[in-house]
């Protein structure tokens, strides 16, 4: 901006109003970014049909929001400069430009809170991961002492007959890999041998696609806004995202009925069985698959905590699993693929462009 700008600019207080721009643009990107954005994108049905690029985009739309919220902060920090972010911070570790005796009190304390806050990010996601190590160790050495090892199944088996199946990543292993497949003998009992290998599969998809790392990050962004709404529903979707994705790899390999035989099993702790004829259906989602997700709605505990709206919505994270495998196979064109892509690009680079300004 030329001199003769700065010169006719109005003032507030001792820097200029236009000043003020910067921040009040990023406050808005906050507030859009916070609630009505991820409220929107998980009423969206397109994730269901791409779940991986619906993950970049949540992404997208975090690393935005912090970006954002960071950038009001440093941007109220050199309002009193006449700069824009990136000029101002820029010409301060040099030496040149403004003054810096320009700069409040308050200035400086809101500058050490900007670089303070990713700092504390970063430290609790050390932490969490460095406690979580740990856990994961201990468990798996508890479960070396108390499940047999099945070779065929390439899991440990623990002795109860609940329906449960989860994996161990990273955790210690003297000549394996690190990852511990575990089941129990509910799983043995209670789904068929197809949906058993489903099963199996779908955790194996967890531990290579490493996606308890990707929830952890949401985990902590949602623990440290305990207030934000829309942190909340994004660690939701992440969850049921990744989720859908392990789907996805069990579906290619065993076929989308033994996953949804497995889904049902384990939703309802038990082997599903018809007592009667179901209601006819046609179209898509009839035949056996269609039997199983009708006879999971009323059965599944989840269903019962989350029902759905009047408007004809599936809200239960289990049910809209079912849903999509269920119904048509989809994928989204790579028109819109593209699309959503540059959008999360937008996402990004608008507060980027907003600080970097001169």
């Amino acid at each position: 901006m030329t001199a003769a700008v700065v010169a006719a600019a109005p003032t507030v207080g001792a820097f200029p109003a236009w000043s003020l721009l910067d921040p009040i643009i990023l406050a808005a990107f906050v507030v859009l970014l916070a609630r009505p954005v991820p409220a929107v994108l998980g009423q969206s049905q397109w994730p269901a049909r791409a779940p991986k690029l619906a993950l970049v985009v949540w992404a997208a739309v975090g690393a935005a929001t912090a970006v954002s919220a960071l950038g009001v902060l440093a941007s109220l920090d050199v309002a009193p400069l006449g700069e824009s972010v990136a000029p101002a911070l820029a010409h301060l570790v040099a030496g040149t430009g403004p003054d810096r005796g320009l700069l409040h009190w308050w200035s400086w304390l809101l500058l050490a809170a900007a670089a303070a806050a990713p700092c504390w990010v970063v430290a609790r996601m050390l932490s969490r991961r460095w406690r979580l190590r740990a856990a994961r160790r201990a468990h798996g050495l508890l479960v070396d002492l108390v499940a047999r090892w099945d070779p065929l199944l390439g899991a440990h088996v623990l002795d109860d007959s609940r329906i449960l199946a989860y994996h161990l990543p990273g955790t210690f292993r003297p000549g394996g890999r690190g990852l511990r497949i575990v089941v129990t003998r509910g799983c043995l009992e209670g789904v068929p041998g197809p949906a058993l290998d489903a099963l199996l599969e779908h955790e194996r998809a967890h531990a290579d696609g490493r996606h308890a790392a990707v929830i952890g990050v949401f985990e902590v962004c949602a623990e440290a806004l305990p207030f934000s709404a829309g942190a909340r529903l994004a660690l939701e979707e992440v969850r049921l995202l990744t989720e859908m994705l392990a789907d996805d790899r069990a579906a290619a390999r065993t076929g989308r009925s033994q996953v949804l035989a497995a889904l049902v099993a384990a939703a309802c702790e038990g082997p599903l069985t018809v007592r009667r004829p179901p209601r006819r259906v046609s179209g898509p989602v009839a035949g056996p698959v269609a039997t199983r997700y009708r006879s999971l709605r009323p059965r599944c505990r989840d269903a019962e905590r989350s029902p759905e709206p009047r408007t004809g919505r599936v809200t239960s994270p289990v049910l809209r699993r079912a849903r999509r495998l269920v119904g048509p196979s989809g994928q989204l064109a790579f028109t819109a693929r593209a699309g959503y892509l540059v959008l999360a690009a937008c996402v990004i680079c608008a507060p980027l462009g907003v600080l970097a300004a001169g």
